[in-house]
């Protein structure tokens, strides 16, 4: 039986108005790392299409938050997706 693990986030402005929000899935896996980094990368994406001058990121996995900011590891399973967001976190003003 395959699952999928639902993500997804929401963007506001410093009053806590609603600018916009997003929601994805994970395919064909169950797995709650792989959805947190991926909610994370889209969320940077969508902020870098917004044109977000300065963005703060919250998330509840310390394990994704120091994914990110630790060196990088060329052999875990989302190497790449973590280079991924590595390198959207040095295009746009992002706090982690």
């Amino acid at each position: 039986m395959l699952m999928e693990v639902v993500f997804g986030d929401l963007f506001r402005n410093y009053v806590e108005f609603y600018l916009s929000g997003f929601f994805g899935f994970t395919k064909n896996r169950a797995d709650i790392l792989q959805a947190g980094l991926l909610a994370i990368y889209h969320g940077l994406l969508q902020a870098k299409e917004m044109a977000i001058a300065d963005f703060v990121c919250y998330s509840d996995s310390l394990q994704c938050i120091n994914f990110i900011k630790d060196p990088p590891m060329k052999f875990h399973i989302y190497a790449l997706l973590i280079q991924d967001i590595k390198e959207l976190t040095d295009q746009i003003n992002v706090t982690i």
